[in-house]
């Protein structure tokens, strides 16, 4: 949840007020690039047989360098104990469309604009295919990297 074992740096902001709201919820900024941050509230909510870890962001702190683009993220996990030694972990992750300076890309644009190619002459089938193994290929890496920290393992795929 704190993003330590995340291929970006991670800083927190607030943690004194955050910590007022909720001891177990944080507030990140995770900058992707000079253009792209994320601002995620993550927070843990434990009761005897779930722990459920949620993340959200949103685009912009008012306190923090411009947004200029960013994707509306929501992640969950719930690790479900199913016996004395087992657990269950559920994962979902949400990703919407980008926004850029304000204006919500569609996913040609989007998956254009990434490669700095126009739009390729194939089915519309084939292409959101290829949009969306790229979105996989972008995301996997800290997908893994929470699979691996949750399932105390280092070999999650």
């Amino acid at each position: 949840m704190r993003g330590d074992t995340h291929p970006c740096g991670t800083e927190f902001l607030d943690e004194e007020l955050v910590r007022e709201i909720d001891p177990r919820m944080i507030y990140r900024r995770t900058a992707l690039t000079a253009d792209e941050s994320n601002y995620y509230v993550c927070r843990e909510f434990v009761t005897e047989n779930r722990i459920v870890f949620l993340f959200g962001n949103f685009n912009q702190d008012a306190l923090q360098p411009e947004n200029i683009q960013w994707r509306p993220r929501m992640f969950w996990y719930v690790l479900e104990r199913i016996g004395p030694t087992e657990t269950r972990i559920k994962a979902l992750f949400y990703n919407g469309p980008k926004v850029v300076q304000g204006r919500v890309m569609t996913w040609k644009e989007d998956m254009c604009n990434d490669q700095g190619d126009d739009v390729p002459d194939m089915p519309d089938d084939l292409l959101f295919s290829e949009y969306q193994q790229s979105i996989d290929r972008d995301w996997r890496p800290m997908m893994t990297s929470d699979v691996e920290i949750l399932t105390l393992r280092g070999d999650a795929a």
